[in-house]
């Protein structure tokens, strides 16, 4: 019974230590890197037409932040977004690369362990895959264009693991380009996802 107790202890004390390292870690970090995942409401509207639908697991963002002393962090982002053709129209595809700032909400634990808020601003490239001349969903009339978007969020990275996980919810705004084909962009949602540090 004694060697037991003594090796729950042992257990115990080791995990206890392991804590502030992670921590440590993540405190000294200089880079973030991640990967999420999304699901998110779209409405898009150009010519006094609207259409509105649900997207999950697209887009697919990469990251890459840019830690400080400073409560201020920036953030690379890319998105790459796919829909396929409906109701006889085009398929699309698209990449976004974005730069947001992050500032901590409150007094961090970690920066594996925070609340923050999170604003930005992007370019979503888009390629028209049909050739039938129909506008695609968020797409574009012509054969690619670009969408100049701003974002905001609020998130929260919790420690998992030596990284972290975040859940960040977000709202996103594209403008339009009547010339181009490219409707006004609404989208509300969320995304999960995982980040290690470097």
């Amino acid at each position: 019974m004694l060697r037991h107790s003594r090796l729950l202890i042992a257990v115990g004390a080791l995990a206890l230590v392991s804590v502030p390292a992670m921590a440590q870690h993540a405190m000294g970090a200089k880079h973030e890197l991640g990967i999420d995942l999304s699901a998110y409401y779209a409405s898009y509207s150009l010519g006094g037409v609207s259409v509105h639908n649900l997207n999950f697991g697209a887009p697919v963002d990469v990251r890459i932040g840019f830690m400080s002393q400073k409560k201020m962090n920036f953030e690379g982002r890319l998105a790459f977004n796919f829909h396929s053709a409906y109701s006889g129209g085009s398929s699309w595809y698209g990449f976004a690369p974005q730069v947001n700032v992050l500032w901590p909400m409150g007094k961090a634990k970690a920066r594996n362990d925070n609340k923050y808020f999170t604003a930005g601003i992007g370019l979503n490239v888009s390629h028209n895959a049909g050739v039938d001349g129909m506008v695609p969903i968020g797409g574009c009339a012509s054969t690619s264009c670009s969408q100049i978007q701003f974002n905001g969020g609020v998130g929260m990275r919790s420690p998992w693991e030596s990284g972290a996980y975040r859940l960040e919810a977000f709202l996103l705004y594209g403008l339009k380009s009547t010339s181009k084909g490219v409707p006004t962009t609404l989208a509300i949602g969320a995304r999960v996802g995982a980040s290690l540090w470097h």
